[in-house]
């Protein structure tokens, strides 16, 4: 269960504004990438009490249910995203970042110390602290890697499921499921397909 330990001590130290930063949809063949960055409500820096765990082993309604939680809170937090244009343009990595310093700045808060899954992450003269499986350590990673995973999977369920319903992006997301791959091969590639990504960049040769 994550736990709030480095946020508590990097707090005995004088840290103020602790943001945790995770994102969602590195791996899928259409659509954004999108980060959260959450600066949590006290009260959920004390015992976990929400049950706030990496949004991979949530079902769909643990983590709506968690989100509303969230960002109905005291918590701060925002969101930023990359296209599949500039994931194609300056790929996966360099989109990572990039969306997570656009999430950062949606904040609207100047963070002291950053908590982020996997990456070493450079804003400003911000401190940041980068473990790996994060959303398994830090609760407010996990509060991130949430509001990131709903974000996104709203964006593909209420949006790109009506412009591009060939492809059951509703149900997979935009990963490369086998109805995924089947559609692909059948109707082509859309506009918000990640055209550097395999297969797909197989197909377009």
């Amino acid at each position: 269960m994550p736990h709030a330990e480095i946020e508590n001590e990097a707090k005995k130290n004088g840290h103020i504004n602790i943001i945790g930063i995770d994102e969602a949809g590195r791996g899928p063949l259409a659509g954004p990438v999108v980060s959260a960055a959450l600066l949590l409500d006290q009260k959920y820096l004390e015992g976990n009490p929400l049950g706030l765990q990496d949004s991979k082993i949530l079902t769909s309604r643990q983590r709506q249910r968690l989100f509303k939680n969230l960002i109905y809170s005291k918590s701060i937090f925002g969101v930023g995203f990359c296209t599949h244009d500039e994931i194609d343009k300056f790929g996966i990595v360099a989109c990572t970042k990039i969306s997570m310093t656009r999430a950062i700045s949606s904040c609207k808060i100047k963070p002291d110390l950053m908590i982020v899954d996997s990456i070493k992450l450079e804003y400003e003269s911000t401190q940041c602290v980068s473990l790996d499986k994060a959303d398994s350590i830090s609760v407010s990673v996990a509060g991130a890697s949430i509001i990131a995973k709903v974000v996104r999977d709203n964006m593909m369920i209420r949006i790109y499921k009506y412009l591009y319903p060939d492809y059951f992006l509703e149900a997979n997301k935009g990963y490369g499921s086998k109805s995924h791959i089947k559609a692909l091969k059948s109707c082509g590639i859309s506009r918000i397909h990640r055209k550097s990504f395999k297969p797909i960049s197989t197909m377009i040769l």
